[in-house]
């Protein structure tokens, strides 16, 4: 059987629009959907091959909302980030694709999860794109965790910048982004904000931050804020100290037990007075029975340092003890008496 140019040309057209076909993403997307386990394996990877021509179709598949095109299309697109991380131009062309739909998907939770990739691949440009996402409060949440993981220190800029533009009850939260990034480079403002007695409801948030970067240039403003009469402002300064003073004592610094003494002084809460107790005990070992025995008289503190106590041998302890309980009445005095008890060490009446 003879076969004429003309028809081989015919069957070479109609192989090419075939391959083109089984190429095209919706193609693709609906072999994901398949309820055969070999077909779905084979178009996971050709979404891998696609890359960035995939991102819409799955967003659209995922705006379906049941449950199945939801975790598919989740899982081919996580998939296609992975191995776009890895080349410069396969990632480029993805951030653009995942900037579009973190705009325009037609639901909140796929242009959420467009932001969350966003952040996993993102850079100092990709920044600017998911910064807009601030202002709109489904996807706030999502772009703010996805500024936080782009480890750029020139993002501060970005964050210092959308304070003012997203709503008065969301700025909080992006000065506490500043702290999340974890760059010393915003701690020179994140000072002003937390000296800021124009904006209480920034100075909090800006104590957070700072507590989370853990500089030891914080320690002065840290301190002067233990001192505020706003209980809110307080707070927030203890738990940054006693943040402050873990790092000190975790990279061999001078502050740790400043630190620790000025919050066990202003802690507000029952965490904040165990923290600082024990930190201190922790970081001057030759105090560290002293420091414990002056837990007992604290109800905050008492039950977890007469936990460690009573972990100390009775000979190393009957001594401190003595001369504490010389000094020590009411509450105070029977708690040490009773650990006296549970250590067997003599006490007189």
């Amino acid at each position: 059987m003879r076969t004429t140019l003309p028809a081989i040309v015919m069957l070479c057209g109609w192989a090419t629009l075939a391959a083109a076909q089984a190429d095209a993403p919706e193609t693709v997307v609906q072999a994901l959907m398949s309820d055969d386990a070999a077909t779905r394996q084979a178009a996971e990877a050709d979404a891998v091959r696609l890359g960035a021509p995939m991102v819409k179709p799955l967003c659209d598949l995922m705006a379906k909302g049941d449950t199945r095109s939801v975790t598919v299309a989740e899982k081919a697109l996580f998939a296609i980030a992975a191995a776009a991380s890895g080349n410069e131009e396969a990632r480029a062309h993805l951030a653009w694709a995942l900037a579009q739909q973190a705009y325009g998907a037609s639901s909140d939770r796929a242009q959420a999860y467009a932001l969350r990739l966003l952040g996993l691949l993102g850079d100092l440009q990709t920044g600017h794109r998911i910064a807009g996402r601030l202002v709109k409060a489904p996807t706030f949440d999502e772009a703010r965790a996805a500024l936080e993981r782009i480890d750029d220190p020139a993002l501060n800029e970005v964050l210092e910048h959308m304070i003012s533009h997203v709503p008065v009850e969301r700025q909080p939260d992006v000065i506490r982004s500043l702290g999340a990034h974890r760059q010393r480079s915003a701690v020179p403002f994140l000072l002003t904000l937390a000296r800021a007695r124009e904006r209480p409801d920034w100075r909090p948030a800006a104590l957070d931050a700072l507590g989370m970067i853990a500089d030891p240039s914080a320690a002065v403003v840290l301190a002067e804020a233990a001192d505020d009469p706003d209980e809110a402002i307080r707070s927030a300064a203890i738990a940054a100290l006693i943040a402050l003073a873990d790092a000190e004592q975790q990279r061999g610094g001078p502050l740790a037990r400043r630190c620790y003494r000025k919050a066990l002084d202003h802690a507000v809460t029952r965490g904040q007075h165990a923290a600082a107790l024990i930190g201190l005990s922790q970081t001057d070992p030759s105090m560290r029975m002293q420091w414990l025995l002056k837990g007992m008289g604290e109800g905050h503190t008492r039950r977890l340092a007469q936990a460690e106590l009573l972990k100390t041998e009775a000979a190393q302890l009957a001594g401190p003890l003595y001369q504490r309980m010389s000094e020590a009445q009411g509450e105070e005095l029977e708690a040490l008496r009773g650990l006296a008890g549970a250590k067997g060490i003599a006490v007189s009446e």
